[in-house]
């Protein structure tokens, strides 16, 4: 007999209920605050290559950077989302942010977006 049988009474996981709702299309960052970029050399290329070299990031996904933290050195910055108190942040640095395109399920949802159509204004109406 199976470990979860309970002899006919009703099994424990349709005693409970289903809980909340989740969402498939839900983009899971990879979070990076700007402040662990400070350990960079000036003039380099943070990158998802870098970023795994310094074990910042560990998993694939997008990454997205955020505005915690100072930074002093110039860094080009190549993710694919950042905050805009991290834009703030590396620009002032005199460094340069690269928004990527994101991969994989990112991209499905990304693309799921509805875009903003361009819509003529109504002609007035006039009576005949």
């Amino acid at each position: 007999m199976p470990a979860w049988f309970e002899g006919g009474q009703m099994p424990v996981q349709r005693r409970l209920p289903k809980r909340g709702f989740k969402n498939p299309m839900r983009i899971e960052y990879q979070v990076v605050n700007v402040g662990r970029l400070a350990m960079a050399p000036a003039d380099v290329t943070v990158d998802r290559a870098w970023l795994e070299s310094q074990r910042l990031v560990r998993r694939p996904g997008p990454i997205k950077l955020l505005g915690n933290g100072e930074l002093k050195a110039a860094l080009t910055v190549r993710v694919e989302a950042a905050s805009e108190k991290a834009r703030q942040v590396v620009e002032g640095a005199g460094g340069k942010l690269e928004i990527l395109r994101a991969r994989g399920k990112a991209a499905a949802a990304e693309a799921a977006k509805p875009s903003p159509k361009a819509t003529a204004p109504n002609p007035p109406i006039t009576k005949a």
